[in-house]
């Protein structure tokens, strides 16, 4: 008969990297916690905490922060996370941009490069991280590299015009084998964008109560992920929402999400006006100059969004959606305005209307979230 102390072990390190995780998440929400605060918001008991703690700060992973007196018994200290204790290169491949980033473990961009393209091809990003890797390399970084990348980039050319038979060379190209011939990664994970996306705002925004929600990152096109029970819900595939595809009914064009609540959307509207192709990705003050095609594709947005978090609700119940994007911090303030107003407007019956919020990290959310891939 086999014995079950090895099971039996495996199973309390988990229970342990599982509690290690919970803390962490907690110090890093709420910008620094007690012991006994991090006991009381986690529920685990003020043992289990202690002990935690304890491994965490030998491991460099918390640093004490302040210490608090004028309380009754001994005095107690505040823990931080330690930005220090690891680094990450992440590299983000987008539709119309790149960026290569050394990330802390506390979600800030140590250095970056970033480059803007009309569409990506393979051998272009490859050459791009050749050329900037020595500019973001740390000798605290780790030796795996992290990519956030859209799945299936070859798929929906036409919804943001580039050439689909260029984009096709993407299907079967093996990305990790390519970056890993041309730097001394030990290995290369590569992941949904959006997804990446999620997860730095589920990490490295302000503590909210919300448990579950739903999370949507505009970009060229649209994407999201979804976060059930305080974690990342990411499918069978990894694509877990991808709501791009989502059907929603519209009296424009399309009946996809991203065929309205998209950038390529707007890009197309203000070149049918006369600005430069793809000038809104590099400078934000065209937003304003184009104020008209703006107030236009927001209401045209926000009405496809209200629809797809109502078809969203029917299947999962959530009290907040996010909404963030490469998007200047104005123009996202006022889509989130303009979501809420048309959800208070829709037929909500049976359902529970969530909040709408912004989201924390705007257009660096993705390289970000690929850093923090198992923060």
């Amino acid at each position: 008969m086999k014995s079950t102390r090895p099971l039996q072990h495996a199973n309390m390190n988990g229970v342990r990297a599982h509690n290690e995780q919970l803390i962490l998440q907690a110090v890093r929400k709420h910008d620094g916690l007690t012991k006994s605060e991090c006991s009381q918001l986690t529920g685990l008991s003020t043992n289990a905490t202690s002990v935690i703690f304890k491994a965490l700060e030998q491991s460099k992973h918390i640093v004490r922060a302040e210490k608090l007196t004028g309380r009754i018994g001994q005095p107690s200290y505040r823990y931080r996370i330690n930005p220090d204790a690891s680094q990450r290169i992440a590299l983000h491949v987008g539709r119309r941009c790149a960026e290569l980033a050394c990330i802390d473990f506390a979600g800030q961009i140590v250095t970056s490069v970033a480059c803007n393209h009309q569409f990506p091809l393979p051998e272009a990003i490859i050459e791009f991280v050749q050329d900037n890797l020595g500019a973001v390399q740390s000798s605290k970084a780790a030796t795996t590299l992290h990519v956030a990348m859209p799945s299936e980039l070859w798929s929906w050319a036409d919804a943001f015009d580039a050439p689909g038979e260029a984009l096709s060379v993407w299907n079967g190209f093996d990305l990790c084998e390519a970056l890993q011939s041309v730097a001394t990664f030990d290995g290369v994970v590569v992941e949904n964008d959006a997804t990446a996306a999620c997860r730095a705002e589920h990490l490295f925004a302000p503590y909210s109560e919300e448990t579950n929600w739903i999370y949507f990152f505009i970009g060229t096109l649209i994407g999201g992920g979804i976060v059930l029970d305080n974690r990342i819900y990411s499918g069978a595939g990894g694509n877990a929402g991808s709501f791009g595809p989502m059907r929603v009914p519209s009296n424009y064009v399309g009946d996809r999400l991203l065929d309205h609540a998209s950038l390529s959307v707007l890009d197309r509207m203000m070149q049918s006006a006369g600005y430069e192709a793809h000038t809104l990705y590099r400078s934000d003050e065209v937003w304003l100059l184009a104020e008209d095609l703006v107030s236009e594709w927001i209401h045209r947005a926000s009405a496809a969004l209200a629809h797809a978090v109502v078809s969203s609700l029917s299947l999962l119940d959530f009290e907040k959606v996010v909404i963030d994007g490469c998007l200047p911090a104005s123009i996202r303030d006022r889509l989130v305005q303009a979501t809420q107003e048309q959800l208070a407007v829709s037929d909500l019956q049976g359902l529970e209307q969530p909040t709408v919020v912004n989201g924390s990290l705007g257009r660096h959310a993705r390289i970000v979230g690929a850093a923090a891939f198992d923060w």
